[in-house]
């Protein structure tokens, strides 16, 4: 019995299009957590970016209706989730547009699912699907893997400044056969 609603692609292409979609949201965690890692630790970093792994796998689901297509839905949510992600970098632009409008977030959300549905639209003239889909993928784990590096250099660098926040001398020389020790203690106010 096969499932019309889900479109007439393989359950391949199927598979590698919902990966595709799902390792994008956490490689994006990834290096989002990689930039703030003074806010995050390293389990929230690895909660969020299965979180995100789920959630993306989710939402695949509603956009391969939609679309009927594997493919199609894999750049509609990549497309989605990047416009998501950069919400920051564009969000303010809309502020100068728009400055008195209230709906300035429902508007952006729009625009946001309108050019990712642009994209998904002009994703049908790919013919090659699974061959552009591993491609994808490929990117996205060497991206994955240059953005791991930083975050555990950073995680490490994290852990030391909790361990000793504050370096502090303790072992002092001090000269027995002088009248003074040579030792100063400073205490600023």
């Amino acid at each position: 019995m096969s499932f019309k609603i889900f479109g007439k692609d393989s359950l391949r292409e199927k598979i590698i299009c919902v990966f595709a979609t799902a390792i994008f949201s956490a490689v994006l965690m990834v290096y989002f957590c990689a930039q703030n890692t003074n806010e995050i630790t390293a389990g929230t970093a690895a909660i969020l970016s299965c979180v995100m792994f789920f959630v993306a796998v989710l939402s695949f689901i509603p956009s391969l209706i939609i679309f009927r297509r594997a493919f199609t839905a894999m750049v509609f949510c990549v497309f989605s989730w990047l416009g998501f992600y950069l919400t920051p970098l564009i969000y303010g632009h809309f502020f100068y547009i728009w400055p008195f409008y209230s709906g300035r977030a429902v508007s952006f959300t729009i625009c946001i699912f309108a050019v990712a549905f642009l994209f998904a639209l002009l994703s049908r003239k790919i013919h090659e699907t699974v061959r552009a889909a591993l491609l994808f993928i490929g990117v996205l784990l060497v991206v994955f893997v240059m953005n791991l590096n930083p975050l555990m250099e950073s995680l490490k660098k994290a852990e030391e400044i909790e361990k000793n926040p504050i370096p502090v001398k303790e072992n002092f020389f001090v000269d027995s056969n002088s009248k003074s020790p040579n030792i100063y203690w400073i205490h600023p106010d």
